[in-house]
């Protein structure tokens, strides 16, 4: 065996290597690997070649950054809903603040909401959980608004 095969069973371990540390770094599940690895047509990292390793790695990371552009997006949402409900309901505190105050005040709510320290550590189905919750209770606040607005003049 020369040094060429030597550097070459080196370059591909490494490889290998990369691989499965991504897919457990971007919590890529088993069943989404496995399912990766078929779309090459092989069951185990150890069978790709190394241009398939390093295609791989790229899927991998295409896999999470598409997951990380929706959960920002998400996470975008649920503090629109937020600053919109606090703006409707004229929360002193989030209406004394400056446009980057209200945001971090936003996302102080959404964390407290969530039961959470970090609003990165929201889960997805949880960050379109009150989203919704937010918007529904914007929807019940004008709809009350509007109705008692009616009632002060005389239109009911």
């Amino acid at each position: 065996m020369g040094r060429q095969d030597i550097n070459n069973i080196n370059e591909k371990r490494a490889w290998v290597q990369k691989f499965n540390a991504l897919c457990h770094i971007h919590n890529i599940s088993e069943e989404n690997r496995l399912a990766l690895l078929s779309s090459f047509g092989v069951v185990s990292s150890k069978d790709l070649t190394i241009e398939q390793l390093k295609e791989a790695c790229n899927c991998v990371k295409g896999m999470t950054s598409a997951v990380e552009a929706l959960m920002d997006k998400s996470r975008k949402k649920l503090i629109a809903a937020i600053c919109q409900f606090l703006e409707l309901a004229q929360d002193d505190n989030y209406m004394q603040k400056d446009g980057k105050g209200k945001a971090v005040y936003a996302i102080g709510v959404a964390c407290r909401a969530a039961q959470v320290e970090d609003i990165n550590s929201i889960s997805l189905t949880k960050l379109r959980s009150l989203t919704y919750s937010f918007n529904k209770q914007k929807k019940v606040y004008e709809d009350v608004v509007q109705e008692a607005m009616s009632i002060v003049s005389g239109e009911e």
